[in-house]
């Protein structure tokens, strides 16, 4: 039922189509700007849509609750951190075959689908959790967590700010603003990566690093 609850709620359903149907164009035109849109949605996906999930059972962790669950959801965490890294290569290995004025038409791009999706994720996780129902969280907050999130994990890695135009320039400098509002979660989610690194063969696999919001390789 679960799986299926899309076909139940209009707002899960509108948040599936419109990733879905990037992905359907490209499989109907196969250009080359439908394969760049494709990969934005990857990163949108890994990157966007999925963290204010995590944080949820962050959340829960801190207060003393669903310490296994958090335990699990730290795993997930991480190969979508990588999924992250990954997307994040991609683009940025399309973009440097491009002259600058493509780039400026994929950013453009990007800072539009980047919206939309932030639209959608503040809009679901106010329904999931917001207007007060789970203590921590406010709508205010959920949307401030959600910019930070687009910009450290889509906008900042991608967008080269020296060639922007005016108007994107001020779009980027709003979002580089945004700061994270859940700090006082770090230690479950680890995300100063507090917890000692050791062997393979000394650790469980849950000791290993996990960062919810990718800066470069050195803070892995």
């Amino acid at each position: 039922r679960i799986y299926y609850m899309y076909k139940e709620i209009d707002l899960l359903k509108s948040r599936n189509e419109y990733i879905a149907k990037i992905y359907q164009n490209f499989v109907d035109n196969k250009s080359l700007m439908n394969y760049i849109k494709s990969f934005i949605a990857d990163l949108l996906l890994e990157g966007l849509y999925f963290y204010n999930g995590f944080l949820y059972f962050y959340s829960l962790a801190a207060r003393g609750l669903v310490m296994g669950t958090s335990g699990n959801i730290k795993l997930i965490n991480k190969d979508e951190l990588f999924h992250t890294i990954m997307y994040q290569n991609t683009l940025r290995n399309i973009l440097e075959l491009m002259d600058d004025d493509a780039k400026l038409i994929v950013y453009n791009l990007i800072f539009e689908m980047t919206d939309i999706a932030i639209n959608q994720e503040i809009e679901w996780s106010v329904y999931m959790y917001g207007n007060g129902k789970i203590l921590g969280f406010t709508n205010m907050s959920i949307s401030e967590y959600t910019h930070y999130l687009a910009f450290k994990n889509i906008i900042e890695p991608i967008i080269d700010k020296n060639i922007l135009s005016s108007e994107l320039l001020e779009k980027y400098t709003k979002f580089s603003k945004y700061t994270n509002p859940y700090k006082h979660i770090t230690s479950i989610a680890n995300l100063e990566g507090s917890e000692a690194k050791g062997g393979f063969f000394e650790n469980s696999n849950v000791d290993y690093l996990t960062v919810a919001v990718f800066d470069d390789f050195n803070s892995l």
